[in-house]
């Protein structure tokens, strides 16, 4: 049930504190299952029925798992259920993911890794290089014609389900190789096109550093691209 406060009017996005007031009304919704992605669910629902949100645009920053237009190894993600014809927000998301090209790398928390992975001592995080000339750890297929596009641009913005577009069908992009995929296998239900509406690429990123606890340099690298340091900011 929608919370009375946001019920009666419609809210002022412009001010900081009626945007405050939302989220905590919306912490209050709670689904009859306890979960995760019910919650997100119930809350979603509820923004929906919220006055003055008929033409309201709403973004998120989501992993592959809930950004997904396609199920991730067979089961429903955030956005599929977001487009499903009955839903408040059917044929309004827009879905943006990233792909790093260059030197990236990825800040994991380290108990949802294999234990391989996870770091000698406990620490918090793991710094994983993305980087598809990386494939020891993971390397997407047929991400060539998206490379010479690209040329030396330090980033671009992609829409993979454009006309013409080499990955509208098949497994490119969607498909992976190396062995972070060999300790975690994923399965895409589509091709890239119909996985996502745009691809962000970006040429090198250096790790994020944790606000606390410690991250494991699982191959030595990410204390090259932090300036020759692991120490944390």
């Amino acid at each position: 049930m929608l919370p009375a406060a946001l019920a009666e009017s419609a809210p002022d996005l412009a001010n900081p504190a009626s945007s405050r007031a939302i989220n905590d009304a919306l912490l209050v919704v709670q689904p009859d299952v306890r979960s995760r992605y019910a919650a997100m669910k119930a809350r979603m629902t509820a923004l929906a029925g919220m006055p003055g949100f008929d033409d309201a645009r709403f973004a998120g920053l989501w992993g592959l798992g809930h950004a997904s237009e396609v199920t991730i190894n067979g089961y429903e993600t955030m956005a599929q259920w977001l487009q499903d014809p009955a839903a408040d927000y059917a044929g309004d998301v827009v879905t943006i993911n990233t792909l790093c090209v260059g030197e990236c790398f990825n800040m994991m928390p380290a108990a949802a890794l294999p234990e391989p992975m996870q770091g000698p001592g406990g620490e918090t995080y793991t710094w994983i290089p993305m980087g598809i000339e990386n494939p020891y750890f993971q390397r997407p297929s047929g991400i060539g014609d998206l490379m010479t596009v690209m040329g030396d641009a330090d980033a671009m913005l992609f829409r993979i389900s454009g006309e013409n577009s080499p990955y509208a069908s098949g497994g490119r992009l969607t498909d992976n190789s190396g062995y972070m995929v060999m300790m975690q296998p994923w399965e895409m239900g589509g091709s890239a096109a119909e996985m996502t509406d745009y691809y962000i690429a970006f040429d090198g990123s250096a790790p994020l550093t944790p606000w606390a606890g410690e991250a494991f340099d699982i191959t030595g690298q990410a204390a090259a691209a932090l300036g020759g340091t692991s120490e944390m900011q």
